[in-house]
């Protein structure tokens, strides 16, 4: 009596290098969502100093990753259904490092926080988690 459960026939087989390649994928990505949110803490007496920022600017750089979360959350689901979630994921996982780039050369305040809100925008892959 044959225990194995019957596969259809024309089930796609991935190569085993693909297989590594998607691990170190899942771990780069692991690795990529957290200095969005937590890098800015260490720095944030001289990004006060050298963008000259008041107290409320200052203020308000800590208030993004939640405002980005509330507002960025609920339209994860509805990106992966209309361009797909493979998309949507590959797009956001992008925007952390381009922002966190952009944001280190930030020349004025206003960009500063525009740089910091995109690449809080790759937390969006954290939405998708039931979608994929």
């Amino acid at each position: 009596m044959n225990t194995m459960p019957d596969f259809p026939k024309n089930r796609l087989t991935l190569p085993k290098s693909l297989g590594v390649l998607l691990i170190i994928a899942i771990i780069l990505a692991s690795l990529n969502l957290r200095p969005a949110v937590t890098s800015l803490g260490a720095l944030l007496d001289l990004v006060i100093e050298d963008l000259q920022m008041n107290g409320f600017v200052a203020g308000m750089i800590t208030g993004i990753p939640p405002l980005c979360f509330a507002l960025l959350g609920p339209l994860a689901p509805r990106l992966a259904g209309k361009r797909g979630p493979e998309l949507v994921v590959v797009a956001a996982m992008a925007a952390v490092p381009l922002g966190i780039a952009l944001r280190s050369v930030a020349p004025g305040t206003g960009f500063f926080l525009l740089c910091t809100a995109l690449a809080l925008a790759g937390e969006l892959v954290k939405f998708l988690r039931h979608e994929l």
